[in-house]
């Protein structure tokens, strides 16, 4: 899920359009870093572009282009989405979650340095990275409002009687659509159609009759000790998703 706001870094980058491979692995230093159709069944993914990417979930395709758009967009468009921070709801116990980069990694491991293959990683939504339902929604909700970022809320307003005590109109967190044009943001919608409604998705199960669904599948992990002491992955599926396209 977390390869829609990188598709959007992209487009601030102006790489929307590029055309990336897939070998079935990206190496960056010393390390292998695998699509997971090669971990699958030792495949790859070939030459393609965004919308594909997003329907086929390559990951060596946003290892790539992450590392093409750069951490610094990836970081301005985690600002304007709210991923790696608070999204404002009336919650107090909001958790910000974590979007990383050279800032973060200084200020939390100032031992290790900042690479290529953590802007790879970071690029696929792993690593280090966190984010909850709720940012993710936001995300999501961008993406169907064509790039306006709309702060969610749980009040409106509260009335009393004919007068209005409390007034809380929506508001916008941020706009991509004032940087990124329509036909760039709909490479990345289209990407989300395909992923449901193509031969090739990833979530053809989302498919309901009559209503055009757009998702984006996902993989949410969990490292963990079992009763043994033995580390542990609890992969967890979720799926974003907005209706009608």
């Amino acid at each position: 899920t977390f390869k829609i706001p990188i598709s959007f870094a992209g487009c601030l980058a102006g790489i929307q359009k590029s055309r990336f491979n897939c070998s079935g692995s990206v190496t960056y230093g010393n390390t292998s870093m695998q699509c997971w159709i090669q971990r699958q069944n030792g495949g790859s993914h070939g030459t393609i572009g965004l919308s594909d990417a997003i329907m086929k979930s390559c990951n060596c395709f946003f290892y790539r282009y992450g590392n093409a758009a750069g951490i610094a967009n990836i970081t301005k468009v985690g600002k304007i989405l709210g991923v790696g921070e608070r999204t404002g709801i009336e919650l107090e116990d909001e958790k910000a979650g974590i979007l990383p980069n050279p800032d973060w990694l200084r200020a939390n491991r100032p031992s290790e340095r900042w690479s290529d293959g953590y802007t790879a990683n970071t690029s696929i939504g792993q690593g280090m990275v966190l984010a909850s339902p709720l940012q993710m929604a936001s995300v999501t909700a961008t993406v169907a409002n064509g790039g306006k970022a709309w702060n969610p809320h749980l009040l409106k307003r509260v009335m009393d009687h004919d007068k209005m005590v409390i007034d809380n109109p929506p508001s916008l967190r941020g706009d991509l659509s004032a940087t990124v044009t329509a036909e760039e943001i709909e490479l990345i919608r289209k990407g989300m159609w395909k992923v449901v409604n193509d031969p090739g998705g990833t979530g053809k199960g989302a498919r309901i009759t009559g209503v055009e669904v757009a998702g984006k599948t996902g993989t949410a992990q969990n490292w963990r000790r079992n009763e043994r002491g033995v580390k542990v992955d609890d992969n967890h599926t979720w799926f974003i998703s907005f209706a009608p396209y």
